[in-house]
């Protein structure tokens, strides 16, 4: 399985991803994909602007499952179901949906503060912001725990907001916002910090103590996960998707960019922007497998950089995407204009954390 984790460190266990780059299906979704693929035990879920679809790994016939309410925001994964975010757009109603494996709705939780975006999932918790709120939901049976306000994202364009999602960890939740991040305690909601350098329109990311956040105009910043005290800042604009941290190395994009900074100090490492590097500007965040980095742009769908080096390793153009990957047993899924699409690599990638 691959997808977004609680920790959304973006880099998978071990695995190698090879220099070939092949298109094995494309399925035309008709009015277009609104969120990201998540894939997990042969299924690939996406939504387009109508219904939810299960498609086959293959690329065979799909499910398609509604909901009173569009989807808004990417899907997470459970062992025995889907936690999907819906919004009404005409009563400007909230919903979160726990989807079972008969693909069924198990529950609904109504949610307050606008459109709800991508769910974090982490033990007995789901963890949710919506444009204006932050809501933390029990997984049992959708209770909401508590519910805070946290600064509200007015104008985020919907193909950037359906992947916003808090960082769940054992006793906090970190959330992106309009006006940098929030640390929220995870029993009571209360605010631990909230560090105010900029505007956030990507996830933060946590590992061994430390968050690391995009910031649109100020670049890639590191924060103590305790405190919020600022360890380091990247000055770079344009930064719109959540890092990537794999051991000592942390992965991000800026405009057309690729960085690889140093984890403990801040010191780049390389930067890819040769040849107007990504093509265009980048809303995919991107994955770290093994010794290559996949990410993706509006100019170009598929991007593959060797990890030690930037050294470009191979490419699909597509149409672009304006969306994140999903990665397993050797498939890289992204989305077009219209489109979802796998392409097979020469070699095996495993569980994204």
């Amino acid at each position: 399985m691959a997808g977004r984790g609680p920790l959304n460190r973006g880099f998978v266990r071990s695995g190698h991803v090879g220099d070939s780059l092949e298109t094995a299906w494309s399925i035309d979704l008709g009015p277009g994909p609104t969120t990201s693929p998540v894939v997990a035990d042969g299924t690939v879920y996406i939504a387009d602007e109508e219904a939810l679809r299960f498609i086959p790994a293959d690329g065979s016939d799909s499910t398609v499952i509604t909901t009173e309410s569009s989807v808004s925001g990417t899907p997470a994964v459970l062992d025995d179901g889907l936690i999907v975010p819906g919004y009404e757009e005409a009563e400007s109603t909230g919903t979160v949906y726990k989807i079972d494996t008969a693909n069924e709705i198990e529950w609904e939780a109504d949610v307050l503060g606008g459109r709800p975006f991508s769910p974090t999932v982490q033990g007995t918790d789901i963890a949710i912001r919506t444009e204006a709120q932050t809501h933390l939901i029990t997984q049992r049976d959708g209770t909401v725990k508590w519910s805070v306000d946290t600064a509200e994202y007015s104008d985020v364009a919907q193909h950037r907001a359906v992947d916003l999602a808090p960082v769940l960890t054992d006793d906090a939740v970190f959330v992106p916002s309009s006006d940098g991040i929030y640390c929220y305690e995870r029993e009571t909601g209360e605010e631990r910090w909230h560090e105010q350098r900029g505007r956030s329109l990507a996830s933060p990311t946590y590992a061994d103590g430390v968050i690391y956040a995009s910031l649109v105009e100020e670049g890639i910043v590191a924060l103590d996960a305790d405190s919020g005290t600022q360890q380091w800042t990247v000055e770079a604009t344009g930064c719109l998707t959540s890092p990537a941290v794999d051991d000592d190395t942390v992965y991000a994009t800026a405009g057309f960019d690729v960085l690889a900074i140093e984890a403990d100090s801040g010191r780049e490492q390389w930067r890819y922007d040769d040849e107007y590097g990504l093509r265009g500007d980048s809303y995919s965040d991107p994955i770290c497998v093994g010794e290559r980095l996949i990410t993706g742009s509006i100019g170009r769908s598929v991007t593959v950089l060797s990890t030690a080096t930037g050294e470009q390793q191979g490419t699909i153009d597509g149409d672009g995407t304006h969306h994140s990957h999903a990665v397993s047993d050797d498939v890289i899924y992204t989305t077009g204009t219209r489109t979802v699409t796998a392409i097979d690599t020469s070699s095996g990638i495993l569980e994204r954390l």
